[in-house]
Protein backbone atom coordinates (compact mmCIF):
# COMPACT_ATOMS: atom_id res chain seq x y z
CA UNK A 1 0.00 0.00 0.00
CA UNK A 2 0.88 3.72 -0.90
CA UNK A 3 0.69 6.18 1.63
CA UNK A 4 -0.73 9.38 -0.58
CA UNK A 5 0.51 11.90 1.51
CA UNK A 6 4.26 10.33 0.96
CA UNK A 7 4.11 10.61 -2.46
CA UNK A 8 3.47 14.01 -2.41
CA UNK A 9 6.17 15.30 0.02
CA UNK A 10 8.68 12.92 -2.03
CA UNK A 11 7.28 14.43 -5.49
CA UNK A 12 7.67 18.42 -3.72
CA UNK A 13 11.27 17.22 -2.12
CA UNK A 14 12.32 16.05 -5.61
CA UNK A 15 11.72 19.21 -7.61
CA UNK A 16 13.19 21.75 -4.85
CA UNK A 17 16.37 19.63 -5.00
CA UNK A 18 16.37 19.54 -8.99
CA UNK A 19 15.21 23.47 -8.76
CA UNK A 20 18.51 25.28 -9.62
CA UNK A 21 17.33 28.63 -8.92
CA UNK A 22 16.81 27.94 -4.91
CA UNK A 23 20.06 28.75 -2.99
CA UNK A 24 22.46 25.83 -2.34
CA UNK A 25 21.16 26.06 1.10
CA UNK A 26 17.46 25.67 0.30
CA UNK A 27 18.72 22.65 -2.06
CA UNK A 28 20.54 20.76 0.47
CA UNK A 29 18.18 20.56 3.34
CA UNK A 30 15.69 19.52 0.77
CA UNK A 31 17.89 16.42 0.35
CA UNK A 32 18.01 16.24 4.03
CA UNK A 33 14.63 16.41 4.34
CA UNK A 34 14.16 13.33 1.71
CA UNK A 35 16.21 10.97 3.61
CA UNK A 36 14.51 11.54 6.86
CA UNK A 37 11.32 11.12 4.49
CA UNK A 38 12.75 7.89 3.51
CA UNK A 39 13.66 6.51 6.85
CA UNK A 40 10.53 6.72 8.24
CA UNK A 41 8.29 5.73 5.31
CA UNK A 42 10.55 2.39 5.83
CA UNK A 43 9.15 2.26 9.46
CA UNK A 44 5.94 1.79 8.27
CA UNK A 45 6.50 -1.34 7.12
CA UNK A 46 7.58 -2.27 10.30
CA UNK A 47 4.67 -1.01 12.20
CA UNK A 48 2.91 -3.75 13.53
CA UNK A 49 -0.62 -0.84 14.22
CA UNK A 50 0.70 0.55 10.47
CA UNK A 51 0.13 -3.49 8.88
CA UNK A 52 -2.78 -3.92 11.17
CA UNK A 53 -4.40 -0.80 9.54
CA UNK A 54 -4.13 -2.03 6.03
CA UNK A 55 -5.01 -5.59 6.38
CA UNK A 56 -8.60 -4.86 7.87
CA UNK A 57 -11.43 -4.41 5.45
CA UNK A 58 -12.98 -0.51 6.28
CA UNK A 59 -16.08 -0.44 8.22
CA UNK A 60 -18.15 1.51 5.88
CA UNK A 61 -18.36 -1.21 3.49
CA UNK A 62 -20.33 -3.82 6.03
CA UNK A 63 -23.91 -4.08 5.47
CA UNK A 64 -26.21 -2.74 8.59
CA UNK A 65 -28.45 -5.11 10.18
CA UNK A 66 -32.00 -5.85 8.49
CA UNK A 67 -33.80 -5.48 11.37
CA UNK A 68 -32.81 -1.61 12.14
CA UNK A 69 -33.48 1.92 10.85
CA UNK A 70 -30.30 4.23 10.17
CA UNK A 71 -31.87 7.40 11.75
CA UNK A 72 -28.73 7.08 14.17
CA UNK A 73 -26.74 8.28 10.95
CA UNK A 74 -29.08 11.17 10.53
CA UNK A 75 -28.40 12.95 14.19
Amino acid sequence: EVIPIMDILTNKLNAAIQDTSLHIAGRSAAARGRVILDKYYSKTDESIMYRMAMSKPPFHLRALPTNTSAEWAIA
